[in-house]
């Protein structure tokens, strides 16, 4: 061996002395150690040299005078190695197909600290100087395992002290960390032992499935332990001297056990880092990815390996991790992992990739849409074309199923809602472009609905138990009152009252408040259900319940409600006019006179009689009446065909004592009943006999002077015709029953 190394160093003296000829000398060496801006950086050439070869367990020792390194390869140096590392730009790594971008320099990064290394392995033993020129003069074989690989690197450089060379070096055997190891192939253990005495280590340990754990000995500080999630594949790239290889990409996301109870298992989930980084088989310092996981590749790099070229090879590369990253959603799903706090760890438009790394947003959010990836509230997964987004107090109310029903879609269709402190969540979700169903959707469901659909939604509430339907109620007492949403659901049964028979749902004007003191009640009257209106802790629900509930027209029963009760029972049956349309009235007087601001609640209703005893009397509203004597000598009796009115009966005045007649004409006054005749000028135009007579005239027309008056004056009027009148003993379809009036 040590002939064919003299044979070596020949042809490389002959270099040298060329070299030295032409005074490259020096700007050659500090050209090769000076490529790097970490003059450390030899440390991860190192453990590259040692995974390449096969090594699992390397170590550093570091002394006042010099730094060892050896490693437990099976592979021992060849001839081939000694030609390589005494070369420049010939690594033997040139050809392989599992590496892209290797320069055959990075071992010169050494001699930034000394002027010749040794090297031990099989039967080679042998000095490097000159960069280049192998000896074995003077070598002496260390005592060593015959299967070690060994480089001992005396601190001989002319121009870095041995004191800075330690401290340089020694800072960075310490900054070795979890990703030193976290996506190497073979090295599994970095020991490192410092001039103190102190001991430092790396181990990676292979859990099943992916799951790695690094343990790490920190030289004065504490032991600590870091788990990762690691998924990586084989790929083929086309490099840039046009050769297909075979490399490998893999990612890495950071895992940390969950809280636990006594009663559950260990359990891990995923969690973001606050800078993933991006390796070359070792962290590249100088590139960033801004993604919140390391990913790893063995890009095309600079000299120094501390970023990413750009070239083509890389692009295939990158593409090649975007696969990688979307083929493990699907694992991490089928783990029970991909929760809604794991979607902190993905990329949102606002982290601003580089345009290199967004093709890797792209594709995340592309399988989201499309695959079943997405959390739903009810824990499955689903592609975010098919789900719903809306207000986390609407998701809690309305399952998958309600929203099935009121949408007509199968479930599931709630996206998980994120937690209510988290922006990344959200602004991930928008990315997806998930459809909404929020407030204008809740209530516009509710309002547009055909018979059919308010027939399922009637059946769908009903089925309901008391407890969700206080809190739908308050769901929509919400919408009205936070959102100014107008509910028109006046024909469905959605109000739950309790009845002799139990349970049942009736439209909201059927419904009412439970009654004030001292008011009666009836027990033909709906009363809302205390447990879906009073009932609970919460004031706040309670509240809004209340609001919703009179929003859609659930009235308090009050003496109002009584009075609008009678009113929607007229006209009455013949048998009731002579016995209780009277007391009414007087209990319409004695309300009016304490409510006059409620006096629209009769001017719609034919409650009064109008006619004479001579004549038919006819059930009619305020305005179709007016009032002559003996109430009141108005002179309207005799100008009904001006005014088309019918006179109010007489027979009320007999019916009333002095006190009740007085109060009776001026109720009938406020509720409508005319009592003196309105004369109001109008155009001559639209005088009905003018119209008439300008018909009549010869088709030259007549000729109208300046001078001539164009007013004429109407009283606008419709008098009920005998057709129209509803009569005593007329009975409308649609009225109530006659004998709930005996329960008020």
């Amino acid at each position: 061996m040590p002939q064919l190394i003299e044979e070596l160093a020949k042809k490389r003296k002959k270099w040298v002395a060329a070299n030295k000829e032409n005074n490259f000398e020096a700007g050659l060496k500090r050209l090769l150690t000076d490529l790097y801006p970490d003059n450390a950086h030899f440390i991860y050439e190192l453990l590259q040299n040692a995974e390449d070869s096969g090594a699992s367990v390397v170590r550093f020792i570091l002394t006042d005078k010099k730094i060892e390194f050896e490693h437990n390869s099976k592979r021992l140096f060849d001839l081939r190695d000694v030609e390589s590392i005494t070369s420049i730009g010939a690594s033997t790594k040139r050809d392989d197909h599992t590496t892209i971008g290797k320069f055959g320099v990075g071992f010169k990064a050494v001699f930034a600290y000394t002027n010749t290394p040794e090297i031990h392995s099989g039967n080679f033993h042998f000095r490097i100087h000159d960069l280049v020129v192998p000896e074995t003069e003077g070598v002496m074989k260390p005592i060593m395992n015959e299967r070690t690989t060994q480089f001992v690197f005396p601190f001989d450089h002319p121009m870095k002290y041995p004191t800075q060379s330690v401290e340089e070096i020694e800072r960075g055997l310490r900054v070795l960390n979890d990703n030193t190891l976290l996506f190497l192939n073979h090295i599994h253990t970095i020991e490192y032992l410092l001039p103190d005495g102190s001991l430092g280590s790396l181990n990676r340990v292979n859990h099943k499935s992916g799951h790695i754990e690094i343990r790490a000995r920190h030289p004065g500080g504490q032991d600590t332990a870091s788990h990762w999630l690691r998924f990586q594949k084989e790929i083929e790239v086309t490099d840039e001297y046009c050769t297909v290889k075979t490399c490998k990409v893999a990612i890495a996301y950071s895992l940390r056990q969950e809280d636990k109870t006594k009663t559950q298992l260990k359990r891990w989930k995923i969690v973001p880092l606050d800078h993933g980084q991006v390796s070359i088989y070792f962290p590249a310092d100088k590139e960033t990815s801004k993604l919140r996981f390391h990913l790893h590749a063995p890009f095309a790099s600079t000299v120094a390996r501390d970023s990413v070229r750009d070239c083509q090879a890389n692009l295939q590369l990158r593409d090649s991790i975007a696969d990688l990253v979307v083929e493990s959603l699907a694992d991490i799903r089928d783990r029970g992992m991909l929760t809604m706090g794991f979607i902190t760890v993905l990329p949102i438009q606002i982290d601003s990739l580089s345009p290199f790394y967004e093709p890797i947003r792209e594709a995340i959010v592309r399988a989201f849409k499309d695959e079943a990836l997405v959390p739903t509230r009810s824990g499955s997964h689903a592609p975010a074309t098919g789900l719903y987004r809306g207000p986390a107090r609407i998701a809690e109310v309305l399952t998958d199923d309600d929203l099935s029903l009121l949408t007509h879609y199968e479930p599931p269709l709630w996206a998980a809602n994120p937690p209510q402190l988290s922006q990344r969540e959200d602004r991930f979700l928008d990315s997806l472009v998930i459809k909404n169903w929020g407030w204008t959707e809740l209530v516009s469901q509710l309002s547009s609905r055909n018979e059919e659909e308010k027939k399922i939604v009637n059946d769908w509430l009903l089925a309901k138990d008391d407890a969700w339907l206080m809190r739908f109620y308050a769901l929509l007492g919400e919408a009205c009152e936070t959102y100014n949403a107008s509910l028109d659901v006046h024909e469905l049964f959605i109000v739950r009252v309790t009845t002799e028979q139990g349970d049942q749902h009736v439209v909201p004007d059927k419904a009412f408040f439970p009654p004030e003191e001292g008011i009666g009640s009836s027990t033909n009257i709906n009363f809302v259900k205390p447990a879906v209106y009073s009932s609970g802790r919460s004031d706040a629900q309670k509240r809004l319940v209340e609001v919703f509930l009179r929003h859609i027209g659930v009235r308090p029963f009050d003496k109002k409600a009584i009075i609008a009760l009678k009113l929607a029972l007229y006209p009455k049956p013949p048998g009731n006019v002579e016995t209780d349309h009277y007391d009414d009235l007087k209990e319409f007087i004695t309300f009016w006179t304490k409510n006059p601001s409620d006096v629209c609640l009769f001017k719609e209703k034919a409650f009064l009689l109008g006619g004479s005893a001579e004549e038919k009397l006819y059930w009619l509203k305020p305005e179709q009446i007016c009032m002559d004597k003996p109430y009141q000598e108005t002179g309207l009796a005799e100008l009904t065909d001006i005014h088309q009115k019918n006179v109010l009966w007489s027979g009320y005045y007999n019916e009333f004592n002095d006190s009740q007649t007085k109060g009776f004409p001026d109720f009938i006054k406020a509720v409508g009943v005319m009592h003196y005749l309105e004369v109001t000028p109008a155009s001559s135009n639209k005088n009905p006999n003018k119209v008439e007579w300008l018909k009549n005239q010869p088709p030259w027309g007549v000729k109208e002077t300046k001078t001539g008056i164009y007013t004429d004056y109407s009283k606008r009027s419709t008098r009920i015709g005998s057709e129209e009148k509803t009569r005593p003993n007329a009975k409308k379809s649609g009225q109530p029953d006659p004998s709930l009036w005996k329960n008020l």
